[in-house]
Protein backbone atom coordinates (compact mmCIF):
# COMPACT_ATOMS: atom_id res chain seq x y z
CA UNK A 1 0.00 0.00 0.00
CA UNK A 2 1.36 3.44 -1.00
CA UNK A 3 2.17 5.70 1.94
CA UNK A 4 0.72 9.19 2.09
CA UNK A 5 4.16 10.79 1.67
CA UNK A 6 4.92 8.67 -1.39
CA UNK A 7 1.56 9.59 -2.91
CA UNK A 8 2.27 13.29 -2.46
CA UNK A 9 5.75 12.94 -3.95
CA UNK A 10 4.28 11.12 -6.92
CA UNK A 11 1.96 14.09 -7.43
CA UNK A 12 5.14 16.16 -7.92
CA UNK A 13 6.59 13.88 -10.62
CA UNK A 14 4.91 15.78 -13.42
CA UNK A 15 3.19 19.15 -13.02
CA UNK A 16 1.07 19.80 -16.08
CA UNK A 17 2.20 22.77 -18.13
CA UNK A 18 5.26 23.45 -15.96
CA UNK A 19 8.61 23.19 -17.70
CA UNK A 20 10.76 25.72 -15.84
CA UNK A 21 10.59 27.56 -12.55
CA UNK A 22 8.85 30.91 -12.67
CA UNK A 23 10.89 33.62 -10.96
CA UNK A 24 7.93 35.98 -10.93
CA UNK A 25 6.62 34.96 -7.53
CA UNK A 26 5.61 36.57 -4.25
CA UNK A 27 8.76 37.93 -2.59
CA UNK A 28 6.91 39.95 0.05
CA UNK A 29 8.78 40.15 3.35
CA UNK A 30 12.11 39.07 1.88
CA UNK A 31 15.20 41.24 1.86
CA UNK A 32 16.54 42.41 -1.49
CA UNK A 33 19.72 40.32 -1.08
CA UNK A 34 17.78 37.12 -0.30
CA UNK A 35 15.39 37.78 -3.17
CA UNK A 36 18.33 38.22 -5.55
CA UNK A 37 20.02 35.04 -4.36
CA UNK A 38 16.73 33.12 -4.72
CA UNK A 39 16.53 34.28 -8.32
CA UNK A 40 20.11 33.09 -8.90
CA UNK A 41 19.17 29.65 -7.55
CA UNK A 42 16.09 29.59 -9.80
CA UNK A 43 18.08 30.57 -12.89
CA UNK A 44 20.66 27.91 -12.12
CA UNK A 45 17.97 25.24 -11.78
CA UNK A 46 16.31 26.28 -15.06
CA UNK A 47 19.68 26.31 -16.83
CA UNK A 48 20.45 22.86 -15.42
CA UNK A 49 17.18 21.48 -16.85
CA UNK A 50 17.83 23.02 -20.27
CA UNK A 51 21.49 22.05 -20.52
CA UNK A 52 20.76 18.44 -19.56
CA UNK A 53 17.48 18.16 -21.50
CA UNK A 54 15.59 17.17 -18.34
CA UNK A 55 11.93 17.42 -17.48
CA UNK A 56 10.70 19.32 -14.46
CA UNK A 57 10.07 16.54 -11.94
CA UNK A 58 11.11 14.98 -8.65
CA UNK A 59 14.20 13.31 -10.12
CA UNK A 60 15.53 16.41 -11.88
CA UNK A 61 15.18 18.42 -8.66
CA UNK A 62 17.14 15.75 -6.83
CA UNK A 63 19.78 15.62 -9.60
CA UNK A 64 20.18 19.39 -9.41
CA UNK A 65 20.74 19.30 -5.66
CA UNK A 66 23.31 16.53 -6.06
CA UNK A 67 25.06 18.76 -8.61
CA UNK A 68 24.97 21.72 -6.21
CA UNK A 69 26.31 19.58 -3.35
CA UNK A 70 29.31 18.61 -5.49
CA UNK A 71 29.93 22.13 -6.70
CA UNK A 72 29.46 24.31 -3.63
CA UNK A 73 30.36 24.41 0.03
CA UNK A 74 28.00 22.80 2.54
CA UNK A 75 26.68 26.15 3.74
CA UNK A 76 25.91 27.33 0.21
CA UNK A 77 24.28 23.99 -0.60
CA UNK A 78 21.97 24.34 2.42
CA UNK A 79 21.04 27.87 1.38
CA UNK A 80 20.30 26.95 -2.24
CA UNK A 81 18.35 23.90 -1.11
CA UNK A 82 16.10 26.12 1.03
CA UNK A 83 15.77 28.72 -1.71
CA UNK A 84 14.73 26.09 -4.24
CA UNK A 85 12.18 24.72 -1.80
CA UNK A 86 10.77 28.22 -1.22
CA UNK A 87 10.62 28.91 -4.97
CA UNK A 88 8.79 25.64 -5.60
CA UNK A 89 6.20 26.28 -2.91
CA UNK A 90 5.46 29.75 -4.35
CA UNK A 91 5.01 28.68 -7.97
CA UNK A 92 1.67 29.91 -9.38
CA UNK A 93 0.47 26.34 -10.03
CA UNK A 94 1.49 25.17 -6.56
CA UNK A 95 1.04 27.95 -4.01
CA UNK A 96 -2.68 27.31 -3.50
CA UNK A 97 -2.52 23.52 -3.85
CA UNK A 98 -1.95 22.16 -0.35
CA UNK A 99 -1.44 18.62 -1.63
CA UNK A 100 1.43 19.69 -3.89
CA UNK A 101 2.94 21.89 -1.17
CA UNK A 102 2.83 18.92 1.16
CA UNK A 103 4.45 16.80 -1.54
CA UNK A 104 7.31 19.26 -1.78
CA UNK A 105 7.87 19.12 1.97
CA UNK A 106 7.91 15.31 1.83
CA UNK A 107 10.24 15.34 -1.17
CA UNK A 108 12.80 17.56 0.53
CA UNK A 109 12.95 15.16 3.48
CA UNK A 110 14.78 12.84 1.07
CA UNK A 111 17.22 15.65 0.26
CA UNK A 112 18.31 16.74 3.69
CA UNK A 113 20.43 19.74 4.51
CA UNK A 114 24.02 19.10 5.59
CA UNK A 115 24.78 19.08 9.29
CA UNK A 116 27.17 22.01 9.72
CA UNK A 117 28.16 21.27 13.32
CA UNK A 118 31.30 19.41 12.25
CA UNK A 119 31.68 20.96 8.82
CA UNK A 120 34.89 22.88 8.23
CA UNK A 121 34.29 25.92 6.02
CA UNK A 122 36.10 25.58 2.71
CA UNK A 123 35.96 26.49 -0.95
CA UNK A 124 35.05 23.62 -3.21
CA UNK A 125 36.21 23.39 -6.79
CA UNK A 126 33.64 22.96 -9.52
CA UNK A 127 33.39 19.34 -10.62
CA UNK A 128 34.75 18.84 -14.13
CA UNK A 129 36.94 16.45 -16.10
CA UNK A 130 40.66 16.93 -16.52
CA UNK A 131 42.26 16.60 -19.94
CA UNK A 132 43.71 13.27 -18.87
CA UNK A 133 40.24 12.01 -17.90
CA UNK A 134 38.76 13.14 -21.21
CA UNK A 135 41.63 11.61 -23.20
CA UNK A 136 41.26 8.38 -21.23
CA UNK A 137 37.52 8.33 -21.84
CA UNK A 138 38.03 8.78 -25.59
CA UNK A 139 40.77 6.16 -25.61
CA UNK A 140 38.49 3.58 -23.96
CA UNK A 141 35.65 4.30 -26.39
CA UNK A 142 35.95 1.86 -29.30
CA UNK A 143 33.35 3.35 -31.65
CA UNK A 144 35.08 5.98 -33.81
CA UNK A 145 31.92 8.05 -34.24
CA UNK A 146 31.45 8.16 -30.49
CA UNK A 147 35.07 9.25 -30.00
CA UNK A 148 34.55 12.15 -32.41
CA UNK A 149 31.29 13.22 -30.76
CA UNK A 150 32.90 13.33 -27.30
CA UNK A 151 35.89 15.25 -28.61
CA UNK A 152 33.71 17.73 -30.48
CA UNK A 153 31.49 18.49 -27.47
CA UNK A 154 34.51 19.07 -25.24
CA UNK A 155 36.59 21.13 -27.68
CA UNK A 156 33.71 23.42 -28.70
CA UNK A 157 31.57 23.60 -25.53
CA UNK A 158 28.48 23.08 -27.71
CA UNK A 159 25.15 22.03 -26.30
CA UNK A 160 23.92 18.72 -27.69
CA UNK A 161 21.22 20.26 -29.87
CA UNK A 162 23.64 22.89 -31.17
CA UNK A 163 25.94 20.12 -32.40
CA UNK A 164 23.11 18.10 -33.92
CA UNK A 165 21.77 21.12 -35.84
CA UNK A 166 25.07 22.00 -37.56
CA UNK A 167 24.55 21.88 -41.32
CA UNK A 168 27.41 21.57 -43.75
CA UNK A 169 26.44 25.04 -45.02
CA UNK A 170 27.25 26.38 -41.52
CA UNK A 171 30.92 25.40 -41.90
CA UNK A 172 33.63 27.67 -43.29
CA UNK A 173 37.00 26.01 -43.96
CA UNK A 174 40.26 27.97 -43.90
CA UNK A 175 43.46 27.14 -41.99
CA UNK A 176 41.04 26.64 -39.09
CA UNK A 177 37.43 25.63 -39.38
CA UNK A 178 34.77 28.12 -38.27
CA UNK A 179 31.30 26.73 -37.56
CA UNK A 180 28.27 28.91 -36.96
CA UNK A 181 26.05 27.31 -34.33
CA UNK A 182 22.61 28.55 -33.35
CA UNK A 183 21.86 28.37 -29.65
CA UNK A 184 18.93 29.29 -27.49
CA UNK A 185 16.72 32.17 -28.54
CA UNK A 186 18.17 31.73 -32.08
CA UNK A 187 21.41 33.33 -30.96
CA UNK A 188 24.26 32.47 -33.36
CA UNK A 189 27.93 32.25 -32.42
CA UNK A 190 31.11 30.85 -33.99
CA UNK A 191 32.93 27.78 -32.67
CA UNK A 192 36.30 26.60 -33.90
CA UNK A 193 37.87 23.22 -34.65
CA UNK A 194 41.01 22.16 -36.51
CA UNK A 195 40.97 21.07 -40.15
CA UNK A 196 42.15 17.65 -39.01
CA UNK A 197 39.15 17.31 -36.70
CA UNK A 198 36.78 18.52 -39.42
CA UNK A 199 38.17 16.10 -42.00
CA UNK A 200 37.81 13.22 -39.54
CA UNK A 201 34.18 14.20 -38.97
CA UNK A 202 33.45 14.36 -42.70
CA UNK A 203 35.21 11.08 -43.47
CA UNK A 204 33.57 9.20 -40.60
CA UNK A 205 30.00 10.53 -40.61
CA UNK A 206 29.74 11.22 -44.35
CA UNK A 207 26.94 13.69 -43.69
CA UNK A 208 24.82 14.81 -46.62
CA UNK A 209 23.02 17.68 -44.89
CA UNK A 210 24.34 17.74 -41.33
CA UNK A 211 27.89 17.55 -40.04
CA UNK A 212 26.95 14.68 -37.71
CA UNK A 213 24.53 12.10 -39.12
CA UNK A 214 23.52 8.57 -38.23
CA UNK A 215 22.37 6.43 -41.15
CA UNK A 216 21.62 9.57 -43.14
CA UNK A 217 19.61 11.22 -40.34
CA UNK A 218 20.26 13.43 -37.36
CA UNK A 219 21.16 11.72 -34.11
CA UNK A 220 18.60 12.13 -31.33
CA UNK A 221 19.47 13.81 -28.05
CA UNK A 222 18.96 10.55 -26.21
CA UNK A 223 21.47 8.79 -28.46
CA UNK A 224 24.09 11.39 -27.57
CA UNK A 225 23.21 11.15 -23.87
CA UNK A 226 23.73 7.38 -23.97
CA UNK A 227 27.02 7.73 -25.85
CA UNK A 228 28.43 10.17 -23.30
CA UNK A 229 27.05 8.35 -20.28
CA UNK A 230 28.48 5.02 -21.43
CA UNK A 231 31.84 6.65 -22.11
CA UNK A 232 31.82 8.26 -18.67
CA UNK A 233 31.10 4.97 -16.97
CA UNK A 234 34.28 3.53 -18.51
CA UNK A 235 36.29 5.90 -16.31
CA UNK A 236 33.98 5.56 -13.31
CA UNK A 237 31.85 8.68 -13.85
CA UNK A 238 28.10 9.03 -14.14
CA UNK A 239 27.90 12.04 -16.40
CA UNK A 240 25.76 14.02 -18.84
CA UNK A 241 26.92 15.72 -22.07
CA UNK A 242 26.79 18.95 -20.08
CA UNK A 243 29.83 17.69 -18.12
CA UNK A 244 31.87 18.15 -21.31
CA UNK A 245 30.52 21.69 -21.81
CA UNK A 246 31.25 22.38 -18.15
CA UNK A 247 34.80 21.04 -18.57
CA UNK A 248 35.32 23.25 -21.64
CA UNK A 249 34.30 26.28 -19.56
CA UNK A 250 36.46 25.41 -16.59
CA UNK A 251 39.54 24.84 -18.75
CA UNK A 252 39.03 28.32 -20.22
CA UNK A 253 38.75 29.70 -16.70
CA UNK A 254 41.94 27.92 -15.63
CA UNK A 255 43.70 29.52 -18.59
CA UNK A 256 42.79 32.92 -17.16
CA UNK A 257 39.90 33.78 -19.47
CA UNK A 258 37.39 36.19 -17.98
CA UNK A 259 33.64 35.98 -17.57
CA UNK A 260 32.87 37.90 -20.81
CA UNK A 261 35.14 35.66 -22.88
CA UNK A 262 33.67 32.45 -21.47
CA UNK A 263 30.11 33.79 -21.73
CA UNK A 264 30.58 34.43 -25.46
CA UNK A 265 32.24 31.04 -25.98
CA UNK A 266 29.27 29.31 -24.32
CA UNK A 267 26.58 31.40 -25.99
CA UNK A 268 25.03 32.40 -22.68
CA UNK A 269 22.27 34.98 -22.77
CA UNK A 270 24.17 37.18 -20.31
CA UNK A 271 27.41 37.25 -18.34
CA UNK A 272 25.30 36.89 -15.18
CA UNK A 273 24.46 33.29 -16.09
CA UNK A 274 28.16 32.57 -16.61
CA UNK A 275 29.11 34.26 -13.37
CA UNK A 276 26.50 32.28 -11.42
CA UNK A 277 27.98 28.99 -12.63
CA UNK A 278 31.70 29.55 -13.00
CA UNK A 279 32.63 32.58 -10.92
CA UNK A 280 30.52 31.93 -7.84
CA UNK A 281 33.25 31.81 -5.21
CA UNK A 282 32.65 34.30 -2.44
CA UNK A 283 34.79 34.89 0.66
CA UNK A 284 33.54 33.33 3.88
CA UNK A 285 35.07 32.30 7.18
CA UNK A 286 37.81 30.42 5.33
CA UNK A 287 39.37 33.78 4.38
CA UNK A 288 40.96 33.92 7.84
CA UNK A 289 43.11 30.92 6.87
CA UNK A 290 44.70 32.80 3.97
CA UNK A 291 46.78 35.21 6.07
Amino acid sequence: MMKKGDKMKNEMIEIEGMELLSLNINYNGLSKSYRNSMQVAGRQFNQFLQDNDLKFNHKSIKDFLVHIKQEYSAGTYNLKRQQLKDLLREQPSIRNNYLLKGGISEMFKDMRSIDMSNEKPKIKNVDFLTRDQINRMIELTENKKHKLIIGFLFKTGCRVQEMLDIRLSDVKVNSKVIITVVGKRAKARPVYITREQFEALRKTFKGVKYLVEHNGKQYSRMQIFRIVRNAGQRIGNDMHPHTLRHSFSMHLKEQGKGVKYISKALGHASTQVTADYYFHEAPGEEITDLF
